[in-house]
């Protein structure tokens, strides 16, 4: 079984060989992400520019920077891959009427594409391009001034969202048109949770966001890719609705937020699933008979009748941050392994 085929199997829950892993920096791994560029002849007006690769990525010392869509983004010397966005473009929306939107289509876009699909023939290809919906709706015009214009301006807040759709799923056809059959999944984020509950009331989010993330979801499988979302948070609560609509592949983690064993009862077999130990938790303080644990836990709970359904991945961009050192990755990628290989062998009997 190839890796492509490893991983398209696990995503829909059919049987497996092993599990699908992506642990590059041990060395082992199945997939390959590619990361979405801004388009080569953007430059930023005052900064430096704001690139989103967690494989190019280095700490950087305090600084701000700037990204194609005008949001200025902090800096603090720490872990941090992304930064704090401070500067809002849209933070006073009538300046929505000036506002110049990036081009999804702009030359650049897939720059060293070609390379990594040379260099990786048999591995699953997943495009990245951060901040999906809600995420860029804040970044553009504030994060507290979203919240509440959510409720008292909702007409403008949607007028917004339409534009910010609109972008993302000509890119998602930009990608399409370009790599059909060769870039297996367009990926986004948008973290919807705090570690107590949704961000925002959830019919709310049924009603403005749901509709809109089915549209990308559907423009994702016209083009022949799976769609993989990362949500950070207690997103529990939303998680049917996002079945529902199609996505392919849940990134979640922080599996204890979440409850391991209850989230796998209502959730198994019902999507696929990256894991991967707890980065708020286990990553941190937990000792290897910890990761051991937990990774056999997550295998045995969210995992199929045939150890399918989920993908084994770690969280490469943690940097100090945790104790997450190439030996511990090392333990978790081996009892990922061991524990599909039981619950394999398990179902054979």
């Amino acid at each position: 079984m190839t890796s492509v085929e490893r991983v398209k199997n696990a995503i829909k829950g059919k049987k497996v060989d092993r599990i699908p892993v992506s642990f590059e920096l041990v060395g082992e791994t199945d997939l390959k992400e590619i990361y979405i560029k801004p388009p080569r002849d953007w430059h930023p007006k005052k900064y430096e520019p704001f690139v989103f690769d967690i494989d190019n990525y280095q700490p950087a010392m305090y600084c701000k920077k700037e990204d194609e869509w005008g949001v200025i983004w902090e800096y603090g010397g720490t872990v941090s891959a992304s930064g704090i966005p401070v500067g809002h473009p849209l933070k006073n929306l009538k300046q929505l009427e000036n506002y110049v939107f990036p081009d999804p289509y702009g030359e650049g876009r897939f720059e060293g594409f070609d390379k990594i699909i040379k260099d990786y023939p048999d591995k699953y290809l997943w495009a990245t391009y951060i901040l999906l919906l809600f995420e860029r709706l804040y970044c553009l015009h504030g994060y507290n001034e979203t919240l509440m214009d959510l409720l008292v301006d909702l007409d403008t807040i949607e007028v917004l969202l339409d534009k910010i759709l609109d972008f993302q799923l000509n890119l998602i056809r930009n990608l399409g048109d370009s790599y059909r059959g060769k870039v297996h999944a367009f990926a986004s984020t948008d973290d919807w949770g705090t570690n107590t509950t949704l961000i925002i009331n959830p019919e709310l989010w049924r009603e403005v966001f749901k509709p809109r993330y089915a549209r990308i979801v559907e423009e994702v499988h016209q083009q022949g890719m799976d769609f993989w979302f990362h949500s950070d948070g207690m997103i529990e609560e939303i998680i049917p609705d996002l079945i529902e609509i199609g996505v392919d592949v849940f990134n979640i983690c922080d599996p204890q937020l979440l409850g391991i064993e209850s989230f796998g009862k209502k959730f198994s077999g019902k999507s696929c699933f990256t894991m991967y130990i707890d980065i708020q938790k286990t990553a941190v303080e937990g000792t290897e008979e910890d990761i051991v644990k937990e990774a056999e836990n997550l295998v045995k709970c969210w995992s199929n009748e045939y150890g399918s359904g989920v993908l084994a991945m770690d969280y490469r961009d943690m940097g100090s941050a945790t104790n997450d050192t190439l030996a511990r990755k090392k333990i978790a990628l081996s009892s990922f392994k061991n524990a599909f290989e039981k619950k394999r062998l398990k179902q054979l009997k």
